[in-house]
C-alpha cells in the first residue's frame, strides 16, 4: 500500500487467508445445493463499506433480486468495480468521490461477484449471490449455522477465495434435529 497512506495506513495483513491455530478457516461461504423450497429470502441488502481503504466485510452473501449497497466511509476517492464470475465480465463500476457516498444496485444474477477498487488495487471483497436463503459465512473458528433447512438429503458446498471449493454429498437433514458436518480443504 503506497497511495493515500495518510488515510489508508501502513500495509495491512491479508484478508485472504484467516486461519486460526486449530486450522479453522474464516470467510468461507457455505451453501446448500439443490434446495427448491423453504423459508423466504431476507429483504435486507448486503452492504459493503469502504473504510480505511479496506472493503468490509471481506466476504458477504447476497440474494438474487435483493440489493447490494456500496458505501464510502473514507474522505477520499474510491471506486467499486464489480465483476461477475464465471467469465469475469465487469457488471458495473461506481465512483465514490467523497465520504458518505452510497450506491445501491439490484442483484440480478446468482453467482460470485468480485469487488475491487481501481484507485487502490490491493482492495478486494467478494459477494456470493444465491437464489435461496441457505448460505452462511464461517466465523473466526470456522463454524457456521444455516437454519430452517427443509428435511431432505442435500449436497453442501463451501467456497473460499484462495482454497477453492469443496463439496460434501448426501448430507441428511431431519426435521427438528441439528445436522453437524465437517468440511475439509486438503493440500
Amino acid at each position: 500500500m503506497t497511495s493515500d497512506s495518510q488515510y489508508c495506513g501502513k500495509p495491512l495483513p491479508s484478508e485472504r487467508y484467516q486461519i486460526n491455530a486449530e486450522r479453522k478457516v474464516k470467510n468461507v461461504i457455505v451453501y446448500v445445493e439443490g434446495i427448491k423450497a423453504g423459508k423466504a429470502i431476507s429483504a435486507e441488502a448486503v452492504t459493503v463499506t469502504n473504510l480505511k481503504c479496506i472493503f468490509m466485510p471481506h466476504v458477504g452473501v447476497g440474494f438474487k433480486g435483493k440489493k447490494l449497497m456500496m458505501k464510502n466511509d473514507d474522505p477520499m476517492f474510491h471506486t467499486f468495480d464489480v465483476h461477475a464470475y464465471p467469465g469475469g465480465m465487469e457488471v458495473y463500476s461506481a465512483s465514490f468521490p467523497e465520504k458518505g457516498a452510497v450506491v445501491t444496485k439490484t442483484l440480478r444474477k446468482s453467482g460470485l461477484l468480485d469487488l475491487s477498487c481501481y484507485a487502490h488495487p490491493w482492495q478486494h471483497a467478494y459477494v456470493y449471490v444465491f437464489d435461496h436463503p441457505y448460505a452462511a459465512i464461517t466465523k473466526e473458528k470456522g463454524e457456521f449455522v444455516i437454519k430452517d433447512i427443509p428435511p431432505g438429503t442435500y449436497a453442501v458446498e463451501a467456497w473460499h477465495e484462495g482454497l477453492g471449493t469443496v463439496r460434501l454429498a448426501n448430507v441428511k437433514v431431519e426435521s427438528g434435529k441439528p445436522s453437524k458436518i465437517k468440511l475439509e480443504y486438503k493440500k
